[in-house]
C-alpha cells in the first residue's frame, strides 16, 4: 500500500509538474513570438528610415513648386452687372432665417463674393499648373451655384492667384483648359516663370 501510495503521490506530482512545465512554456511561447516580432518590425523600421533618407532632399525641392491657389469669384448677368448683397433701410445686409445673405442684381450693397482656396502642382516650365477642375472651376458641381447658373448668370473671377513659397507676391492665373468630366483642370501663371 506504501509503495501504491508512494507511486500514486509520486505521479500526482509528474503530473502537476508537467503542468506548470507545459503552462510555462505556453507562456514562453507567446513571449517569443511577440519578441521574434518585435524584432521583425525594428528590422523593418530601420529598412524605412534607410529608404527615406534621400526623399527628404527630393520633397525639399518638390516644395517649390506647390502652390497655394486663392480665388474670388462672383456671378454677373448679360449685362456684366455683379450680384450684390440687399439691404434693409439701415443699410445692413439682409439674410434668409437660415442666415444666408440675399443677394440681386438690383442690390444696392457691396458686391457679392466667393472667396476660396486650394493646391496646384508646377508640371511645366512656362508656369503650368495642374489643379482640379473645382479650384479651376468652383461652380463646377456646386450646389449653391447651380440656381445661379440656372437663371443664367455666368461667374466671372475677381482674383484668381497662386502663392508659391519662394515666391514674394501672389501670382496671377489663368484658367487654359479643364476635363469635360473629371476633376483635373490646367492653369498657368501669368507674367511669372517658375525657378523650380
Amino acid at each position: 500500500m506504501r509503495v501504491f501510495g508512494f507511486r500514486m503521490v509520486s505521479l500526482v506530482v509528474l503530473l502537476f509538474w508537467g503542468a506548470g512545465c507545459a503552462i510555462l512554456a505556453a507562456d514562453r511561447g507567446p513571449e517569443a513570438q511577440l519578441q521574434a516580432r518585435l524584432e521583425t518590425l525594428e528590422a523593418r523600421l530601420a529598412t524605412l528610415e534607410h529608404e527615406a533618407a534621400p526623399i527628404a532632399p527630393v520633397v525639399t525641392r518638390a516644395r517649390a513648386a506647390i502652390a497655394l491657389v486663392w480665388g474670388t469669384y462672383t456671378f454677373v448677368d448679360e449685362a456684366g452687372r455683379p450680384l450684390r448683397h440687399v439691404l434693409d433701410k439701415a443699410g445692413e445686409p439682409i439674410a434668409d432665417p437660415q442666415g444666408v445673405p440675399l443677394v440681386d442684381l438690383e442690390g444696392t450693397g457691396a458686391v457679392a463674393v466667393t472667396n476660396y482656396s486650394g493646391t496646384a502642382f508646377l508640371v511645366g516650365p512656362r508656369g503650368e499648373l495642374l489643379t482640379n477642375r473645382h479650384i479651376a472651376e468652383p461652380w463646377w458641381e456646386d450646389e449653391a451655384s447651380e440656381p445661379l447658373l440656372t437663371a443664367g448668370l455666368r461667374p466671372l473671377f475677381i482674383r484668381l492667384r497662386a502663392f508659391f513659397p519662394d515666391a514674394r507676391e501672389a501670382i496671377p492665373i489663368e484658367v487654359i483648359r479643364v476635363a469635360a468630366e473629371q476633376d483635373i483642370a490646367l492653369v498657368r501663371t501669368l507674367g511669372w516663370t517658375p525657378a523650380a
